[in-house]
C-alpha cells in the first residue's frame, strides 16, 4: 500500500512540474521529443509578453539571463533578443533560441545580439519562416562607428544557426551575421542579403557589408544557404572557412570566399578554406581567397606541402573576373579555366563524356577565371567542355577533349567558338540587325501584331533548349554587339 501511495505521489509531484514549464512543439536536438522551453516569448510589435524563467522584458528588448530552451514569436518592429548569461563559468550550457515565426527588425541595434553566452543556437523550427532586418542607418557605439560589430545578427561568442525551417536576413547598412568567436551553420534554410556600403570614421576607404562572418571560424556542415552580398559572401576575418555539407550558393562584389589563415587545432593544420563536401556555387569578383597566409611563399613548387586551399569533395563552381586561387591542393581533381574575355553571366558552363551531361552550372556574375571540382570528375578520363552550348577553345584551337588530374588541371587562353554559321535573321530582311532582336522580343511576349514566319520561328532558339526565352535574346544581343 505504502508503495503505490509513493508511486501515486511521484507521479502527481511529476505532472505538476510539467504544468509548471512552458511546453513547446518544437523538436528537440536529438531524437523526436519536444523540446520542455524554458520560456515562451510572444512578440507584440512594440513590447513582448514572456511566460517562463530566466527572461527580462523592458520595452521592446528580451533579455536572456541564463542557458534553456526559449520560444519566440510574433513581431518586432523595432527591438532586439538579447543573450546576456552573467557568469558562463558556472552557467556553461547552450542558450537555446527556437524561432517560431519571427520577425524583428533592429532598427538602432542588432535584432539578434550575444552579449555573453558559452554557447548560442538559433533554432528554426520546421514549417516556419523567420525574418529579420536592419533599419535605414549603420549601429553605432559610443566610439561612433563601428563596422565590425553591426551585423543583423551579431555574436561575441560561438553560435549555431541549425533546424528545419527558414530565416531570411535583409541588411541594407549592415552585415548579415557576424561572431566573434566561431560560426556553424549545419541547417535550415538561410537566405542573407546585404546591400550596404559605408565609409569608417578615421578611414577614408569604404567598407563593404558582407554575408556571413566568423572570427575564428565558419564551418558549413549542412543547410540551404543563399547569400548575395555587396562585401565579401563568406569570411572567416581571423581564422578559417570549412564547408563539408550543404547546399550553398554566393553571389558577391567582392570575395564569394575569403578565410585569412591555415590554423593548428588539436595538433592538425586546418587549411584556410576546406572543401570536403556539399554542393558549393561561389560567384564574385574573387572566388576563393585567403587574406593573409602566414608563409610569404615566391616559389609554390618549393614550398612543399604549403597550401592554403583544400579540395577533397563536394560539388564545386566558383567563378572571378579578378584572378584565380592559389596555393591550392586538391585530391578530388580540379579544373580552372582562364578566359581570354570576360564572358557574361547565366551562361551554362557545362561538361560531358560520350554525350552525357555530367555538370552544368550558370554563374549568378560576369567572369573570366571557373573553378570546376565534382567527385564524377576522374582521374585520367577525356571530357568535352562547352559554355553556352559551344566548345571551349585555347589557343584558338578547339579543345574538345582534355585530361583532368588528381590535383589542379589549368587551360589558359580559354575563349569560345563562335557558331559555324550565325543567322539571326528572323524578319526575313536577308540581314541579322537590332530589328530581329525587336521582332524576338515581342514574339516572347505574345504581341499578337508581331508577326513571324514559321522560319523565323525555328531561327529564334539560339541555345537550342527547343524553348524560345529571354536567353535566346541575350544570344542574339551578344552577337549583334560583337560578344560572339
Amino acid at each position: 500500500m505504502k508503495t503505490m501511495w509513493k508511486l501515486t505521489a511521484a507521479l502527481l509531484s511529476l505532472s505538476l512540474l510539467a504544468g509548471a514549464v512552458p511546453f513547446s512543439a518544437a523538436a528537440a536536438d536529438e531524437g523526436t521529443e519536444p523540446e520542455v522551453m524554458t520560456a515562451t516569448v510572444k512578440l507584440n510589435e512594440t513590447s513582448a509578453t514572456a511566460t517562463g524563467d530566466n527572461v527580462t522584458v523592458d520595452g521592446s528588448v528580451i533579455t536572456i539571463t541564463a542557458s534553456g530552451s526559449y520560444e519566440f514569436s510574433g513581431t518586432l518592429t523595432d527591438g532586439q533578443i538579447n543573450v546576456n548569461v552573467p557568469d558562463t563559468k558556472k552557467d556553461a550550457n547552450t542558450v537555446k533560441l527556437f524561432f517560431k515565426g519571427v520577425t524583428i527588425t533592429g532598427v538602432n541595434a542588432p535584432a539578434v545580439m550575444v552579449n555573453n553566452a558559452k554557447n548560442t543556437s538559433i533554432n528554426l523550427v520546421a514549417d516556419t519562416e523567420n525574418f529579420l532586418y536592419d533599419g535605414d542607418n549603420p549601429y553605432r557605439t559610443s566610439t561612433g562607428l563601428s563596422f565590425a560589430n553591426n551585423a543583423v545578427i551579431f555574436s561575441k561568442d560561438d553560435i549555431t544557426i541549425k533546424g528545419d525551417g527558414s530565416l531570411r536576413i535583409e541588411a541594407t547598412q549592415n552585415h548579415g551575421i557576424h561572431s566573434n568567436n566561431d560560426l556553424k551553420i549545419t541547417g535550415g534554410k538561410l537566405k542573407v542579403k546585404t546591400t550596404g556600403t559605408k565609409i569608417q570614421d578615421g578611414d577614408s576607404s569604404e567598407k563593404f557589408a558582407d554575408g556571413i562572418r566568423g572570427k575564428e571560424s565558419v564551418q558549413i556542415k549542412g543547410g540551404d544557404i543563399d547569400i548575395n552580398a555587396n562585401g565579401d559572401g563568406i569570411k572567416s576575418t581571423k581564422g578559417y572557412v570549412s564547408i563539408s555539407d550543404g547546399e550553398i550558393e554566393v553571389k558577391a562584389s567582392n570575395d564569394a570566399i575569403q578565410a585569412e589563415d591555415n590554423i593548428i587545432k588539436d595538433g592538425e593544420t586546418i587549411k584556410a578554406i576546406e572543401i570536403s563536401g556539399g554542393r558549393l556555387k561561389a560567384n564574385g569578383d574573387r572566388s576563393l581567397t585567403v587574406s593573409k597566409p602566414s608563409s610569404v611563399i615566391t616559389n609554390p613548387d618549393e614550398a612543399g606541402e604549403t597550401t592554403f586551399i583544400s579540395i577533397t569533395g563536394g560539388n564545386v563552381f566558383a567563378t572571378a573576373t579578378d584572378g584565380q586561387p592559389t596555393l591550392l591542393d586538391a585530391t578530388q581533381p580540379v579544373l580552372e579555366l582562364n578566359f581570354k574575355e570576360e564572358q557574361l553571366k547565366d551562361l551554362e558552363l557545362a561538361i560531358s563524356k560520350d554525350t552525357e551531361t555530367l555538370f552544368s552550372r550558370k554563374s549568378d556574375k560576369r567572369f573570366s577565371f571557373a573553378l570546376i571540382s565534382f567527385p564524377e570528375l576522374t582521374a585520367d578520363t577525356e571530357y568535352e567542355l562547352t559554355l553556352d552550348g559551344k566548345l571551349i577553345m585555347a589557343n584558338d584551337v578547339a579543345v574538345v577533349k582534355i585530361k583532368a588530374e588528381n590535383g589542379v588541371t589549368v587551360i589558359d587562353n580559354v575563349s569560345v567558338s563562335a557558331p559555324e554559321k550565325f543567322n539571326g535573321d528572323i524578319d526575313g530582311d536577308g540581314r541579322t540587325a537590332i530589328g530581329d532582336a525587336i521582332l524576338m522580343c515581342r514574339y516572347i511576349a505574345e504581341d499578337k501584331e508581331a508577326y513571324v514566319s514559321p522560319e523565323g520561328i525555328a531561327l529564334m532558339d539560339f541555345n537550342h533548349d527547343t524553348y524560345v526565352t529571354s536567353e535566346d535574346t541575350q544570344v542574339l544581343l551578344c552577337y549583334l554587339a560583337g560578344v560572339i
